[in-house]
């Protein structure tokens, strides 16, 4: 038997959740499975602010799992922020630019919850913007959901594009990630499976407690799983129960 979604991943309900991927095991399905969950909630609105995607690509998508986001944006319960063009240099997107567009949403929106998205951190890295100003950024958008009582979901890479660990782009990786890990309620990773590929299973996901969670209850599980097109079927099994995975 499978599990779906629903059954396996958290309630938001004022959370901060850390999604962790790797390049062959893209964790997109989830983000969606958020925005989805979160949009369709009539008293909530999403921010969602895409460093890598652009919009028509979570169109796609929403649209099999049934959502009009085009009807989200017109009614402002979808706030879309194309991040891609984001950089240091003058009259290009920043990240204080950024925070403020945020904030602003969020002192003026009149839903009762809301849920933040930042898709996909790693880009940050790459395109070598300052470490400290990543930092600072994540750590205000923290705080705010926080204050506003917002629901907190972040996309980032557990490993980057072959570079050697001496150089500057993988020691900020690593710096962010553990960052980030320590600072998370609740920690979702995916992984290739250690079997390798299958007809039947793509890869393995767990969740987990992160070290700033009070659920002291909270029981981790371990997932392999299958995505469908539509991510709202992707289908959830107890580790070993597939014949033939490990």
């Amino acid at each position: 038997m499978y599990a779906p979604i629903d059954n396996v991943l958290p309630n938001q309900n004022g959370k901060s959740i850390l999604i962790a991927d790797t390049i062959f095991a893209d964790a997109a399905f989830l983000v969606n499975h958020f925005l989805s969950k979160s949009i369709k909630n009539k008293d909530g609105n999403v921010i969602l602010i895409s460093f890598t995607s652009n919009y028509t690509q979570y169109e796609s998508i929403q649209k099999k799992m049934g959502n009009n986001l085009k009807l989200y944006k017109d009614t402002e319960k979808l706030n879309f922020i194309d991040a891609n063009l984001i950089s240091t240099e003058k009259n290009n997107i920043s990240l204080d630019a950024l925070y403020t567009r945020i904030k602003n949403i969020l002192g003026e929106t009149s839903f009762e919850s809301t849920t933040l998205i930042l898709d996909d951190i790693t880009h940050l890295v790459y395109i070598e913007y300052p470490m400290n100003e990543i930092l600072d950024f994540e750590y205000k958008c923290r705080n705010i959901c926080k204050k506003y009582n917002c629901d907190l979901v972040v996309k980032i890479h557990k490993d980057v594009c072959e570079t050697s660990d001496a150089d500057s782009i993988s020691i900020n990786h690593k710096q962010l990630l553990n960052y980030l890990i320590n600072s998370y309620e609740y920690i979702i990773e995916i992984n290739e499976l250690e079997s390798g590929y299958t007809d039947d299973i793509q890869g393995q996901l767990s969740f987990a407690r992160g070290v700033s969670c009070t659920q002291y209850d909270f029981n981790p599980r371990l997932y392999h799983y299958k995505i469908n097109e539509n991510p709202a079927f992707s289908k959830f099994y107890a580790k070993g129960l597939i014949e033939g995975t490990i």
